[in-house]
């Protein structure tokens, strides 16, 4: 019988040993799982508010985007942009004025290929090039061929378009036209 009451013992040793250590995990589960429901109500809340700042970022970015787009086509010379490429990408309202062909008829078309009279196609096609390399250019002349055909005297400041990484993308020209200009000058 004492072997008995010995077996009996330990086993009621093991089994309340098992228990408290089912208790002591039970204690740390539940200590586990709310911290992790802490966790992730914080997380929650974090992300609601950052989705609150995109929106309003990105409600202030289309914003000024579209101030920015009004400001250049309603600027009062003639503004274009090329990707680099030369395909044309930005035509103001001037630039319609100026050479008579509408935003439509020349998006995506190319400046030099297109629009620039022959005589100045490379030297044009050049300074796009260096203003692609960061390199702008200052009251440079050259014309273009109007809608009607008539050569227009343009002088072209142009300015690199640089993507978010500073990489450049293409070029803006704003310009004037001088043709009126050029012929009282003549």
């Amino acid at each position: 019988m004492t072997q008995e009451i010995k077996k009996i013992q330990f086993l009621t040793r093991k089994i309340d040993r098992e228990k408290r250590a089912r208790e002591e995990a039970e204690k740390l589960l539940e200590a586990k799982s709310l911290e992790l429901f802490n966790t992730n109500h914080r997380l929650k809340k974090a992300n609601q508010n950052l989705e609150k700042i995109v929106a309003q970022r990105t409600e202030e970015l289309v914003f000024a985007n579209a101030e920015l787009t009004n400001l250049i086509d309603h600027a009062n010379a003639p503004i274009f942009g090329v990707d680099s490429n030369g395909r044309i990408n930005e035509w103001n309202q001037q630039a319609e004025k100026v050479t008579g062909y509408n935003k439509q008829e020349v998006f995506n078309r190319h400046l030099v290929n297109d629009f620039v009279k022959d005589s100045h196609k490379k030297s044009v096609g050049t300074v796009l090039s260096k203003a692609l390399d960061g390199e702008e250019t200052e009251n440079y002349e050259f014309q273009v061929l109007g809608k009607d055909g008539a050569p227009v005297d343009i002088l072209f400041n142009s300015s690199t378009r640089i993507d978010r990484g500073g990489k450049p993308v293409g070029v803006v020209g704003v310009c004037q036209d001088i043709t009126e200009l050029n012929k009282v000058r003549n």
